[in-house]
């Protein structure tokens, strides 16, 4: 007996240890005195393989209880000062990554109260500050928060209804759809505030259905506008190759447009309702002449469209956001894509310690491609056994190969039990059976030390030959624990594969999936987040009818989601499946800036009272700047309750949240202001300068005409006829 690492000699036979032993430190041979039972001088960490045989009556959940069992009494009875025992099997894979969605509800209701709390705080500062405050507005303000989780609870029936099964990362859409819905009941607020300020003001008296329709037009057009893209860029992430992520983008996207619904229907209904209430409690009186006096606020907004619409504010601008996409797109460009199934578990998971393990020691020394054999065709017919050895053979020479000793492969076995019984007839005279029959193959694994072959093999009902097999080569490295180093492997075992098509050659791998889509984020990322922006310029398009302000509008979510990217990624972030949808999510979410500001500067632009540009952006401001803040304040605030999980996912979608918000606002109240203003000022420079100057030049021209001689002849000659020329194309 020799029980030397990695392989042991017993009774004649090599027994692979190397599967099974890792993070050994073996003696040199100067080392070993003859006292010594092993070469191994320190072990790190053993890996054990139970199989078990399902009973008859079993089915697949006796079967999941009974991985349980096993893992709940390691983890709860056993104990020892020597042994530390880590149990993983695909039910307790399951029950973490169910753990890590179900720890995520109880905070809906901490991030509920923090949303509540906020949303009548500022309600009530902004209905202060235009004396409109009464106790109905506490209601208006509750229900903001509530109509989101209706929606979603809808959503989830409506996705169970259509086939969906119901995933534990629909855990986080509450948080996302609290977040993302609340701002469309801001808006109305803020609006039903001004209005109904401005009416006490004018004295003019009307109809509940007639101011609450001044509200809806007000803000329906642009609510619309960024729910209807909000649900573009989440029905978007189906072309996602993560079905988790295609999971919870649909039922998103279905919970955010039913949000948009119940905004406009029900929501306003109750609006309508403490509406009536106050309209009826209204008191209509003159303003003093002091109350015309401007406000701090006042002043400060005027000072600051000032600020936006002029030239210096336009080229820094322009200076300031060529280097945050210079910044932004360089750090995008470095992003390091990663596929770690442990980025679905909390932090305190047993499995992220065996992941970690997995890695330092199980990777570099052990990782194995399994290859099956899906058509071995008639093995009594030699040139099939032997192009089935030679593909053996293609894989083990490849590099990094732990040789063939190190190979399951049964045939090799076969061959030595052949030899074997080969010699027993020789000496016995007895006739040779014929090998690699199935009568031969069934009875060489009935043998106790070939048995273990037969889980390797499947024979056919039927025809009672052997229809499959599979085999594995293991492979060794320092730097097989990297995705992109695995996924070169991966490659490698494939066009191997390819070129025995002809024997069913197939690959599997168990982390195949997640290397997969290694090579397919970026371009999918890149290309989904192109055909969301189509969607968003249409969709913009459709209610703004402006290609100015359309362009302005989709240039800012572009700049928007490529700060996101680039910064998400000095961030810490890589770029996996989470980070993708958050991506997609994060166009979604951008739109609600830029498109208010946008809308309300055109809707401007068709009033004729505004006479300069700089009235048009005051009232822009003025119009939907408090909701803004408002609205990112309490997104902030509400998805930071997610770091109280300790979880890989919480961690991406709040910083996601977090930049998307924070860029957003400044390019709604800084970056797209000014554009708007600097552009508006170019155009009335000079295309609307050139314009006059044209229909300038055409009636001098006309007028001339008018007066010549030949003209003159012409009506005398017909009696003055002649009807005067006029500019059709000119506007009146």
């Amino acid at each position: 007996m020799n029980l030397s690492f990695p392989l042991i000699s017993f009774i004649g036979r090599d027994l692979d240890l190397s599967p099974s032993f890792f993070g050994v430190t073996t003696y040199k041979p100067e080392e070993m005195n003859g006292t010594q039972a092993s070469n191994i001088k320190d072990l790190k960490m053993i890996i054990l393989q139970f199989r078990a045989q399902k009973p008859k009556d079993w089915d697949e959940d006796d079967i999941l209880q009974w991985e349980r069992s096993v893992g709940e009494y390691y983890r709860r009875n056993y104990s020892s000062p020597f042994i530390h025992p880590v149990v993983v099997s695909l039910a307790y894979t399951q029950d973490e990554v169910v753990r890590t969605g179900l720890t995520l509800f109880p905070f809906i209701s901490v991030g509920f109260v923090i949303m509540c709390t906020f949303a009548v705080i500022t309600v009530y500062i902004g209905s202060a500050y235009q004396n409109q405050w009464s106790i109905h507005k506490i209601t208006y303000a509750l229900t903001a928060c509530v109509t989101p989780l209706m929606a979603t609870s809808t959503a989830f029936g409506i996705t169970i209804f259509l086939g969906f099964r119901f995933g534990t990362v629909l855990c986080v859409t509450p948080f996302l759809v609290l977040a993302i819905g609340v701002d469309d009941a801001f808006l109305m607020i803020n609006a039903w505030n001004r209005i109904c300020a401005q009416r006490r003001r004018d004295g003019i008296r009307e109809k509940l259905r007639e101011r609450m329709a001044n509200v809806l037009i007000e803000v329906g057009p642009s609510i619309t506008i960024t729910s209807l893209t909000n649900t573009v860029a989440f029905g978007m992430g189906l072309f996602m190759p993560t079905p988790e992520i295609r999971l919870l983008c649909v039922a998103t996207a279905i919970a955010i447009f039913l949000d948009y619904i119940y905004t406009i229907t029900m929501y306003a209904a109750i609006m309508s309702i403490g509406g009536r209430f106050e309209m009826g409690k209204e008191i209509c009186e003159k303003v003093p002449h002091n109350d015309d006096r401007p406000t701090k606020a006042e002043i400060f907004l005027d000072n600051y469209c000032n600020w936006l619409s002029s030239c210096f504010t336009s080229l820094v601008m322009l200076l300031m956001l060529g280097l945050y996409w210079w910044v932004s797109i360089k750090a995008g460009c470095n992003a390091r894509s990663s596929l770690t199934p442990e980025k679905l578990f909390l932090s305190d998971s047993p499995l992220i310690e065996l992941s970690d393990l997995r890695n330092r020691y199980v990777l570099p020394a052990y990782a194995f491609v399994t290859i099956f054999v899906t058509n071995p065709g008639d093995l009594q017919n030699a040139s099939r056994v032997e192009r089935i050895e030679r593909m053996t053979a293609d894989f083990e020479a490849l590099p990094s190969c732990n040789g063939p000793q190190f190979t399951r492969f049964w045939l090799r076995d076969y061959r030595a039990h052949l030899a074997t019984e080969a010699e027993e007839f020789a000496e016995d005279a007895i006739q040779d059976p014929a090998p690699f029959s199935t009568e031969d193959i069934k009875a060489f694994i009935e043998w106790p030390e070939y048995h273990h072959w037969g889980g390797f093999m499947k024979f056919d009902n039927k025809t009672n030959r052997l229809s499959s097999f599979f085999l594995s080569v293991a492979y060794h490295g320092s730097n097989q624990s990297d995705w992109t180093q695995r996924l070169n492997m991966l490659k490698s075992w494939r066009a191997v594969a390819d070129n025995y098509l002809d024997i069913g050659a197939i690959i599997y791998e168990d982390e195949a999936l997640f290397m997969d889509q290694i090579e397919t984020m970026l371009p999918i990322t890149i290309q989904t987040s192109i055909a969301t922006l189509i969607c968003m310029a249409v969709v913009c398009f459709v209610f703004m009818y402006n290609l100015f302000t359309v362009f302005i509008a989709v240039a800012s979510i572009t700049s928007i989601c490529i700060g996101v990217f680039g910064f998400i990624t000095l961030w810490g972030i890589d770029l996996d499946p989470i980070s993708m949808a958050t991506l997609i999510m994060s166009i979604g979410l951008s739109v609600d800036f830029p498109a208010h500001i946008t809308f309300h500067y055109y809707r401007t632009g068709l009033d004729p009272s505004f006479t300069s540009i700089k009235e048009r952006m005051l009232h822009s401001l003025i119009a939907i700047g408090f909701p803004l803040l408002q609205c990112s304040a309490s997104t902030i605030l509400f998805v930071l309750c997610l770091l109280l999980v300790p979880c890989y996912m919480g961690e991406v979608f709040v910083k996601s949240i977090v930049l998307v918000i924070s860029l957003g606002i400044i390019h709604a109240l800084v970056v797209v202001p000014a554009l708007l203003c600097a552009l508006s000022n170019i155009y009335q420079s000079f295309i609307e300068k050139r314009d006059c100057q044209s229909a300038s030049s055409q009636n001098t021209h006309i007028s001339k005409l008018s007066q010549s001689p030949m003209l003159r002849r012409i009506r005398s000659s017909t009696g003055n006829k002649v009807a005067p020329l006029r500019d059709n194309s000119l506007p009146r």
